[in-house]
């Protein structure tokens, strides 16, 4: 329950952020008339605004993207066991790639990378299946929702 109040509170706190900001720019566009509002805020205002965007920015927020999946199994614990034997293994080898084992019933999927387009996802995946051949029957892009 408290991680849900905590991720509402952020929520909300960014959206209030990003229409803060938003107003503040489209105040200090000039109308057709010649008039525009200036708005005056300290430094110390406007870094703590900055801040409170970056902070939005580098916590949940997603956008569309892409990742490459290598395994999608709905045979229950066997698929569990498997998608996770999976995620260990790639472990091993290649530390620089996330690697996120998935349920979403009845399947059990595993999938790598955070890729913004489908041509980043591409390399990944010539990448991957250089150092990873075995598993190239069943690896394709998929899209998703990513965090940025």
């Amino acid at each position: 329950m408290k991680r849900f109040f905590l991720i509402l509170v952020m929520a909300l706190s960014s959206l209030l952020v990003f229409c803060q900001e938003s107003i503040v720019k489209k105040l200090s566009v000039e109308n057709g008339d010649g008039n525009k509002v200036v708005v005056h805020q300290t430094a110390d205002t406007r870094d703590l605004v900055q801040s409170s965007l970056d902070v939005a920015i580098g916590t949940g927020v997603t956008v569309d993207g892409f990742r490459l999946q290598i395994f999608s199994g709905n045979k229950g614990s066997k698929s569990r066991n498997e998608a996770y034997k999976i995620k260990e293994d790639i472990e091993k080898v290649a530390t620089d790639v996330d690697i996120y084992v998935l349920y979403m019933v009845p399947f059990w999927r595993v999938q790598i990378g955070n890729c913004l387009t489908r041509g980043e996802a591409n390399e990944l995946k010539a990448s991957f299946l250089s150092k990873f051949p075995e598993y190239s029957n069943e690896a394709y892009i998929v899209p998703v929702k990513i965090q940025r």
